[in-house]
């Protein structure tokens, strides 16, 4: 059984893993962020007091970002399946 190469797009069109090859320093994050959205003032004004509420729990949920981390600091934001296939490719880059 051959090996599939799985194709990764980049924002800059640039597949992930070549970016990786091409560059020894780029390490990948996993980054628990504090809320999963932005508040929404306009939002939440127009609606009932439960609703409100069940707002304020989905704002207080925690969620996950994927990144690739760069030499100077910047990074992009990859998705789930992006971070899994590249950690396993290369786990001594893993932040």
């Amino acid at each position: 059984m051959s090996k599939r190469r799985i194709r990764i797009k980049l924002y800059d069109g640039l597949l992930a893993m070549e970016f990786m090859i091409h560059n020894p320093l780029t390490m990948l994050a996993k980054v628990e962020t504090t809320n999963a959205d932005k508040f929404n003032r306009v939002k939440f004004n127009r609606m009932d007091w439960e609703e409100q509420k069940v707002y304020e729990a989905y704002l207080d949920r925690p969620r996950t970002d994927y990144r690739m981390v760069l030499a100077s600091g910047s990074f992009y934001e990859i998705n789930k399946t992006q971070y899994k296939t590249l950690s396993a490719m290369f786990p001594e880059r893993v932040l």
